[in-house]
Order: C-alpha cells, then sequence, then structure tokens
C-alpha cells in the first residue's frame, strides 16, 4: 500500500490553490496605488524569485495610470524558467542557491542602473532569493571565496540572519550599499521569506539600512565555522572591517528614502488556511514562525499527526503551519532540501499510521538541489522507500532525502511558483 492518487491530487491542489491567492503583482499594484509618485519617468530594479511578477506589477500599474511605456524602464534579475516579463523590463538571469558568473554580472548591470537612474523615480522589488541571485563580492575577495565562505556558514545550521550578516559584509551592495549609489531617494517594496520579516535581512537588504556589523560577521564565521575553514581573504576583510579600517554597512535610512514590507511569511499560512476552509475541511493553524532545527520541527509535525489520527475526526481536518527550518548539512550532502528532509524525518515518525498524510513544500517551488517543491508523505513512505532497496536512514544521514522520496513518488514537483513566502506544512487527515 501507498499514497493513493487522490490524496496526492488534493493536497498538491491545495499547495496551488494557496500560491494563486498570495499573487505578487496584485500586492505591488496595490501598494504603489497608496504611494504619491511624482518623478515622470520611473527605473525598476527587481530582484528575486518574484521579481519578474513583482516588476510586471508595477508596469501595470502605471499603465493604468496611462504613464507613456518610454518613461518606465527596469532591470529584472530572477531564476531561469519564470513568468514572461513586460515590455520595457529587460531580464538577466542567475544562479540560486548558489551565485554565480552570471550573478556577478546582474548585480553590476543592478548597480549601474540604480547610479545612472539621473532624475528618474527608483523603484527597488526584493523578494527571496535576491542574495544569491545578485552577488558583488567586496573588493579583494573572489566569488569563489565568498561562496565558501557562505557555503560554510548555511553548511553549519546558522539561521537567515546569520547567513546574512556575513553576506552583507563580504558583499560591495548588500546592507544598503546598493542604495549609496543612487542619486535620488529610493522606494523599496519587500516581500519576505524569512521569519520575522526584516526587511534589513530579506535579500540581505540591498537598500536597507543594516544593524549588523563587521564585529557579528567576525563572531559568526569564528564561533560557528572556525577561521581555519574559509579563505585567508574573507578573514583579513572581516578583521580589517571589524577593526574600523573599512566603512561599516549604511545603518541609517538616507533622506527621502522608503521601504515597505508589502507581504510577510504569514501571507502563506492564512492564504492555505483560507484555501482549506474553502474545501469543506475543518482547518486550523498549528505553528506559525518555525524556526528550529528541522529534527525538532519533525516531532512538532509527528506529534500533531498522532493527535489528529488517535482523535479519528469525522470530518475531514486541515492543520496548517510553516517557517523555516534549520538544517547541519552533510560534509558531501545529496539531493534536496529542508523541505524534504523535514518530510523524510516525519514520514519515519508516522510510519504505520493510517488515514493522515504531509505535504511539506517551499512555497516557491524549488526546495534546495533538484527540481522538487518538497513532498508528501504518509504512514506507509517510509517503508515504500525501504522496499525499493533504498535505505531511508542513510538517506537521512547524508541528506539525500529527493532520492529517497522520488524512488516512491512522494516528491512534489511544480515548477518555479513566482512567490517566495518560506515552507508550508499542511496535515491533512479524517
Amino acid at each position: 500500500m501507498s499514497l493513493s492518487d487522490s490524496v496526492k491530487e488534493r493536497l498538491t491542489a491545495l499547495f496551488r490553490a494557496t500560491i494563486a491567492q498570495l499573487d505578487p503583482a496584485r500586492r505591488v499594484r496595490e501598494a504603489l496605488g497608496e504611494l504619491a509618485w511624482s518623478a515622470e519617468e520611473v527605473v525598476i530594479v527587481a530582484v528575486g524569485k518574484a521579481a519578474t511578477t513583482m516588476a510586471n506589477g508595477a508596469m501595470d500599474h502605471w499603465l493604468e495610470e496611462a504613464r507613456p511605456a518610454g518613461a518606465m524602464r527596469g532591470l529584472v534579475i530572477a531564476p531561469p524558467g519564470g513568468p514572461v516579463a513586460r515590455p520595457g523590463l529587460t531580464v538577466m538571469t542567475a544562479s540560486h542557491p548558489v551565485p554565480d558568473q552570471q550573478s556577478v554580472a546582474a548585480a553590476q548591470a543592478a548597480k549601474d542602473a540604480v547610479s545612472g537612474a539621473g532624475d528618474a523615480g527608483i523603484l527597488v522589488l526584493v523578494s527571496g532569493g535576491a542574495s544569491s541571485l545578485m552577488a558583488l563580492p567586496a573588493p579583494g575577495i573572489s566569488l569563489a571565496d565568498k561562496v565558501d565562505t557562505v557555503n560554510a556558514v548555511v553548511a553549519s545550521g546558522a539561521d537567515i540572519l546569520a547567513i546574512n550578516t556575513v553576506r552583507k559584509h563580504l558583499s560591495a551592495i548588500k546592507g544598503g550599499r546598493l542604495a549609496e549609489t543612487a542619486p535620488a531617494p529610493i522606494t523599496t517594496l519587500v516581500t519576505s521569506d524569512v521569519i520575522g520579516d526584516d526587511v534589513a535581512t530579506v535579500g540581505s537588504g540591498p537598500t536597507v539600512p543594516d544593524p549588523t556589523t563587521y564585529r557579528q560577521a567576525c563572531d559568526i564565521v569564528a564561533s560557528g565555522v572556525g577561521w581555519n575553514s574559509v579563505p585567508r581573504s574573507v578573514r583579513d576583510h572581516l578583521e580589517l572591517g571589524a577593526s574600523g579600517q573599512w566603512p561599516e554597512t549604511p545603518s541609517v535610512e538616507r533622506p527621502g528614502d522608503r521601504v515597505l514590507l508589502i507581504a510577510g511569511t504569514g501571507a502563506l499560512i492564512d492564504a492555505a488556511r483560507d484555501s482549506a476552509a474553502q474545501t469543506g475541511m475543518v482547518t486550523r493553524v498549528f505553528a506559525r514562525d518555525i524556526d528550529e532545527n528541522v529534527a525538532d520541527v519533525a516531532s512538532r509535525v509527528s506529534a500533531q499527526v498522532h493527535r489528529l489520527s488517535a482523535a479519528q475526526p469525522p470530518q475531514p481536518h486541515c492543520l496548517i503551519g510553516g517557517g523555516e527550518p534549520t538544517i547541519a548539512l552533510a560534509r558531501s550532502p545529496g539531493r534536496g532540501g529542508r523541505a524534504q528532509h523535514l518530510a523524510l524525518l516525519v514520514a519515519r515518525d508516522i510510519a504505520g499510521i493510517d488515514n493522515v498524510s504531509v505535504l511539506v513544500a517551499g512555497s516557491d517551488g524549488m526546495d534546495g538541489s533538484g527540481h522538487a517543491a518538497g513532498a508528501i508523505v504518509d504512514g506507509t513512505t517510509w517503508q515504500g522507500i525501504s522496499r525499493k532497496g533504498i535505505d531511508p536512514v542513510s538517506a537521512l544521514d547524508q541528506c539525500d532525502s529527493h532520492t529517497a522520496l522520488h524512488a516512491v513518488g512522494a516528491d512534489l514537483i511544480t515548477g518555479p511558483t513566482g512567490v517566495n513566502h518560506a515552507d508550508l506544512i499542511v496535515i491533512m487527515g479524517g
């Protein structure tokens, strides 16, 4: 016995309905409708996994205002495979989750667009994934050295605030440095993928004042990774910054700049709850803003499954949760990401339970390496993996969850969604 096609279809449909409610283009249009905008010309720079959709929303808003199309120009920096951009927008694709030379070229193009805006109004649209898609290392640091350092911090299990503190202090544009190049005030609209919705953390805050310091970045590397695990150029740069020999990232907002959060991570939970309720299920939110270690999150989710199974409710129930669990990677990790790893841990803990299924998925449609958004598991998944000749315990140890889940058809494939509000957890039973 294995996960039924009908259950997987219901949970997949719920995920898609949830994403459809979020629509970053609509949120941008609504935000711009409430803002005074006096400049005749507009330069748009959009970066992140929702960049194209957000930029399209801005273009649609101003076209509805009958602003001449020639008065609007923009740069979109996004992963490949996203939606089609409106005329007037130049699209550059780059790499995620690890930046590449295209990310460097995109960052330079963004810097050029902002610094060369002249008298035009500047609109910057930031969504999750921007840190990798737009990467310009600080002088004296190679992209490879920066990538190695950030990867080491990620692998240590650090949270996104710590990761982005290091990123900002190895960058020429993050932590508010992009805004420093602008000749005019910048309006920044942000859709958040980080717990707490700190706009200075989303995308490493290229146009947002930065409360973190070189000293904090040094402490994160020294205590979490160790100086011997990062390139010498990185250690020299961070220690020189901590001693005051490099200027700190700007900590005060420039006159005239404005930063607005237009959608936080809670929007994902609310949309999922509403979508589930519309199907007639009894719906409850069991957790928001999850940011614990993935093993602890698995225990919380599994406990909910056991309680729901024991209650045997007469009506279908749907329990909603979400957030961004942390995970310390294996030395040579396999395929998958935190959502699939969590799903596999839950599959282990609920083995043998009937009539309850669990979806864990990244709202952006891409979970770590590979092409899955996440996975849908139930009480048969763990044993089903073993019957395929794959050791699920070893898959967990090697952070190779995708290989195990794909073998039993538990992986969830949606493609890029154009939305990024961290991870969604849905428990369905009854």
